[in-house]
């Protein structure tokens, strides 16, 4: 399950990329819109003919909405990663004695001997 703040960082990039595609698919239609506008002018003053005009969505889909917030989550986690990039200290190798007493092993001898001593007898049937 995914934490508030990571659920709160994914709905801001939904926004910011709704926004942007909406920004970018206002541009297309206008740049779409004037080029139109100029081939209808020209068809009127050369033939007296009007052009059709093609009607277009002006809404990103949700699938185009989910791509660039996953575009736009991999561009903010590569920058994260990329300021958090700090320099790694390599460990020494430790000795046996020193691993099993900082991790607390046991020996299989104790192991077995606890092992038996919770087990308990099977029923006599």
């Amino acid at each position: 399950m995914i934490s508030l703040e990571e659920s709160a960082k994914r709905l801001k990039l939904l926004k910011m990329a709704r926004e942007k595609l909406g920004a970018e698919l206002l541009q297309k239609h206008n740049d779409s819109f004037l080029k139109w506008k100029k081939e209808c002018d020209e068809a009127w003053e050369k033939d007296k003919k009007l052009l059709p005009y093609h009607v277009q969505s002006y809404y990103p889909t949700e699938s185009e909405i989910v791509a660039k917030a996953v575009e736009l989550y991999v561009a903010t986690v590569n920058a994260e990663v990329e300021d958090k990039e700090e320099p790694v200290e390599e460990a020494l190798p430790q000795s046996i004695d020193d691993f099993t007493h900082d991790n607390e092993v046991i020996s299989m001898e104790t192991f077995n001997r606890i092992k038996n001593k919770n087990k308990k007898d099977p029923p006599n049937v």
